[in-house]
């Protein structure tokens, strides 16, 4: 099969596409100025609109996994809406699966600004589902970080603290943090295609489920001699 990966990919590893598509041809975009860390894998810079259009058109993609913005803290959310409308476009024609990976945000109580758009960039993809050939899947997961030095700017310093016993976080106390392991994430996506259906539908994740550790921002444990605590 054909497997296009875009959105938020900095995270990827060869070992990780490998995981979730062992037996398919795969293409990872990156946006300008964010080239992924593992040089093995076989990128494309989104350096115009049309450059989509005509991936899609030359390689025929048959599943289609979008790494929303919404799975970092504090990630870069602009243009967001923008860009997972392109690929929905590009795809429209046909019968393409698409999984739409998705953050905590949407789910946020009460909820501000960015669930709102959170809540939107969800509600787009099923608007594609119903008026276009696309089969869509919206998986809502917790914050992904990485063991990996390609992870995100905002687990990795945390861990860069945790041998002095904490580390300082940019939340309030009582703020959720929900956090899932990319390399698990893999399995996760070889599984969600493996059971594939037609039918449009939300996928969740939750943080009692097993590899999601989850609590607040005001402490939680890392390991016997270190915690999370706030600024």
């Amino acid at each position: 099969m054909e497997i296009l990966l875009t959105g938020f990919t900095a995270f990827l590893t060869q070992e990780w596409i490998e995981t979730a598509f062992p037996n398919d041809h795969v293409l990872t975009t990156c946006a300008k100025g964010e080239a992924l860390s593992d040089t093995q894998i076989k990128t494309v810079t989104l350096e115009s609109r049309q450059l989509l259009d005509q991936l899609a058109e030359t390689y025929q993609f048959d599943r289609v996994v979008y790494f929303s913005e919404y799975l970092l803290p504090h990630g870069d959310q602009e243009g967001e809406l923008d860009r997972l409308r392109r690929v929905l476009q590009s795809c429209r024609e046909r019968e393409v699966e698409l999984l739409y990976l998705s953050g905590p945000e949407a789910a946020f109580a009460p909820s501000t600004g960015k669930t709102l758009l959170a809540n939107a960039a969800e509600e787009l993809c099923f608007h594609y589902a119903r008026t276009s050939k696309l089969q869509v899947k919206v998986f809502r997961l917790p914050y992904l970080y990485a063991v990996s030095a390609s992870g995100a700017d905002q687990f990795a310093r945390l861990f860069e603290q945790m041998p002095a016993g904490t580390v300082q976080m940019d939340e309030q106390a009582a703020q959720p943090l929900l956090a899932l392991c990319a390399e698990e994430l893999a399995d996760l996506v070889a599984r969600v295609f493996d059971t594939w259906t037609p039918e449009p539908e939300r996928i969740w994740r939750q943080a009692d489920e097993q590899n999601v550790f989850g609590g607040d921002s005001g402490c939680l444990p890392l390991s016997d001699d270190g915690a999370f605590c706030p600024r």
